[in-house]
């Protein structure tokens, strides 16, 4: 029941859009996609008082990747 309540989380924020583009020297595309969805499912279990998106965010970064506004 959690693993579907957390799938239907992230499908709405994948329909929300995202507003950041993420990238890493030598990191292939599936392998970001792959980051960007475990970070997107770590920051819904974080028992923190931020926001979602600050924690993805964060979590992308500590994995090496840097962010930057989509044009």
């Amino acid at each position: 029941m959690s693993r579907l309540l957390v799938l239907c989380c992230l499908a709405l924020t994948a329909c929300a859009g995202d507003r950041w583009v993420y990238s890493a020297a030598g990191v292939s595309d599936e392998t970001m996609r792959s980051d960007l969805m475990a970070c997107k499912e770590e920051s819904l279990i974080t028992r923190l008082e931020e926001d979602q998106k600050t924690l993805v965010q964060r979590c992308m970064m500590d994995h090496g990747y840097t962010m930057k506004a989509k044009p």
